[in-house]
């Protein structure tokens, strides 16, 4: 049985002055009035400036009916923002909304339907699961702003990670016979810069039946190599 949960928009957008696209302050007025004008219900507003490279900016927006999120490069004139709804309203309106508030001179979108596939599930644990740090040890960038959108088609996994301090997260790789994840995975940290490394998971559920995924990791882009382990949990 399928069902469709919601809608995901997804653009690319270039031209918007490199002034802007390093204003946090006005970059979260744009989005958050193009959310109110397309009827979007803004719970919280997380964000940081970054001070090294472009002094780019990532804002991360929590809505009733799921979030938004915008990442800045204004070296590049460049910014990449997502919209998510889960309710009736029009996640697409509010890209374009955003766009014309940016005053953008191109851009790329594209929208899919988040669909739950009961069916698939078992074979597809981790599909379309969204999750969120709960716990990390040993100094690691993974904090409870951290958020994980995973897919999965047969033994392969892949998704894409950000949070208050991490952007441009990404990770692959594949589920063992043993149910175990091994994934290689890398991101540009506000504190250390880009990081790449590699981890092995294992998922189990707390007594309220919550999925929990329990994660030893190891960065290799360091000398001497870090190494730790975190929780995270689904929402």
């Amino acid at each position: 049985m399928r069902r469709i949960i919601g809608k995901h928009t997804i653009a690319d957008v270039y031209g918007t002055s490199r002034s802007l696209l390093s204003d946090k302050a006005k970059l979260k007025e744009i989005i958050a009035d193009a959310l109110a004008e397309e009827r979007f219900n803004i719970l919280s507003i997380v964000g940081h400036k970054f001070s090294t490279e472009g002094e780019g900016v990532t804002l991360l927006v929590l809505l009733a009916e799921s979030h938004a999120s915008i990442h800045t490069y204004p070296e590049f004139n460049f910014a990449s923002l997502d919209v998510y709804s889960c309710g009736d309203q029009d996640p697409e309106s509010v890209v374009r909304a955003i766009c014309k508030k940016l005053g953008v001179s191109f851009s790329r979108e594209f929208s899919v339907s988040r669909v739950c596939q009961a069916s698939s599930r078992a074979g597809n644990d981790l599909e379309g699961s969204i999750f969120v740090g709960l716990e990390n040890y040993d100094h690691g960038d993974l904090d409870a702003t951290t958020r994980f959108h995973f897919r999965e088609i047969g033994e392969a996994i892949w998704g894409s990670y950000i949070s208050d301090n991490i952007t441009g997260g990404v990770f692959q790789g594949r589920r063992e016979r043993n149910r175990d994840i091994n994934l290689s995975w890398q991101h540009v940290s506000s504190e250390h810069g880009l990081v790449f490394g590699t981890s092995r998971a294992r998922m189990q559920k707390d007594r309220d039946g919550r999925r929990i995924i329990f994660e030893d990791w190891r960065v290799l882009s360091e000398r001497p190599e870090r190494a730790g382990r975190s929780r995270l949990i689904e929402i």
